[in-house]
């Protein structure tokens, strides 16, 4: 016997339901490692967000300790700035996206960062569904 369109209706909304609890099953682990890690390719970097020391309106990503050699020194300077509006120094994130080339290396200046998307990683140790 066919459905009539109420009882079409609320099998699409369980159907919705049903989808959207199993995405949220689907949110990773926190990754271990302080301050962050990073993908070989730096495509992936998480860390610890900062303020830069130039500029309050920049952010700064540490994903590795000072004393850790890295290329990049352990740090990016994210752009585009709007993209953390709404973040604080210390909040945790992953971003994807890539370094940029630098036209004159400074010693102790951070490698910009072009980001193309952001996870919000919640204190549970779990990362948000809400991204940007």
């Amino acid at each position: 016997m066919p459905l009539n369109w109420t009882q079409q209706l609320r099998a699409m909304v369980l159907a919705i339901f049903c989808l959207l609890a199993l995405g949220c099953g689907e949110l990773e682990n926190y990754p271990p490692g302080q301050p962050g890690w990073h993908t070989p390719d730096y495509t992936v970097v998480f860390g610890r967000l900062e303020h830069s020391q130039s500029t309050v309106s920049q952010w700064v990503l540490r994903y590795e300790s000072v004393t850790t050699p890295d290329p990049y020194g352990g740090k990016f300077l994210l752009s585009p700035t709007q993209m953390f509006n709404c973040l604080v120094p210390g909040d945790q994130i992953e971003v994807i996206g890539k370094p940029m080339p630098k036209a004159k290396p400074q010693a102790g200046a951070a490698t910009t960062y072009q980001v193309k998307t952001v996870y919000y990683w919640l204190s549970s140790g779990r990362r948000s569904v809400l991204t940007r």
